[in-house]
């Protein structure tokens, strides 16, 4: 059975932090490596080695809470996002949402008797 209240805490803010404990709230270890080891999102950081890549993507997702959370308690006004950095994030989270849900479907399958 899912728990709504775990995806409830992760979707208020997104962070690592956060991500990690609304998926161990439902039996899911987050493995930040196996997020790093995925090519694609190698790619996407340009970074050769899974602990760096890993690094980064924790990094990006703490960046990204920061922003989001300075929109939502300041309004838009001092918080620019170009075309670029708009492009960026499209990226980011397209590779890193296909990552995440192999992950937990993995995870799942691990959790699930056979």
């Amino acid at each position: 059975m899912l728990n709504a209240e775990a995806f409830t805490i992760f979707l208020s803010i997104i962070s690592p932090e956060k991500l990690a404990d609304a998926l161990n709230r439902i039996g899911i270890k987050m493995n930040w490596d196996r997020l790093g080891s995925i090519q694609p999102m190698r790619e996407a950081f340009e970074t050769d080695k899974t602990r760096e890549t890993a690094k980064a993507i924790q990094e990006f997702l703490t960046q990204f809470g920061r922003k989001r959370n300075k929109i939502a308690h300041t309004g838009s006004s001092g918080v620019v996002v170009n075309e670029s950095e708009l492009e960026q994030l499209l990226k980011f989270f397209r590779v890193f949402a296909r990552g995440l849900c192999g992950l937990i479907e993995t995870e799942i399958g691990t959790l699930i008797p056979k």
